[in-house]
């Protein structure tokens, strides 16, 4: 069977807060980040995936908030 794929991706703008500043962003999605923590105890916890000055980076959630919501 012969088709075609397609890669797409929803984005949204948003702020986020680094280093109490807030700053213009696109939101790309909530992920889980695992690892262990010093103490050799597995974590996992959700983050958001977000993509600011050409570059992917990812934050606590509570440190992005959306157009509806901005000051």
């Amino acid at each position: 069977m012969r088709g075609k794929i397609t890669v797409g991706y929803h984005s949204e703008p948003c702020k986020v807060r680094i280093n109490k500043e807030w700053r213009q962003a696109e939101f790309l999605g909530i992920f889980q980040d695992t690892g262990t923590d010093l103490f050799g105890r597995p974590y996992a916890r959700p983050v958001a995936v977000v993509k600011i000055n050409g570059r992917l980076g990812h934050t606590a959630l509570s440190e992005v908030k959306f157009d509806e919501e901005v000051e």
